[in-house]
């Protein structure tokens, strides 16, 4: 049986979806489209000014010696870049660009 929950999208919408290889299902509030939008870009702001300001602290307080250097600041990136994250999505129908925090 067809499933008559999902439409297809129109030829516009799914040639502006195809220029981006990442995709999230929002809604725009410029224009009211709902679906999916493409992901221009994804920043970490301040993610490696702020890590390496931290790191370098901890090593000059003496709490982190050089031989765990790769550990600390491997994992304190991979801890921040999660919250710290920024999408850029470009809506396919009125193609503004929407800023996803």
């Amino acid at each position: 049986m067809n499933d008559t929950s999902q439409q297809a999208l129109p030829p516009k919408i799914l040639g502006n979806l195809k220029k981006y290889k990442n995709h999230v299902s929002i809604m725009c509030l410029e224009c009211g489209y709902s679906g999916l939008m493409g992901v221009k870009s994804e920043k970490a702001k301040y993610l490696t000014a702020f890590g390496m300001a931290t790191l370098i602290t901890l090593i000059a307080a003496g709490f982190v010696s050089l031989s765990c250097l790769p550990m600390v600041w491997g994992g304190s990136f991979g801890v921040l870049s999660g919250l710290l994250v920024t999408k850029i999505l470009s809506c396919p129908n009125c193609e503004k660009d929407l800023i996803l925090k």
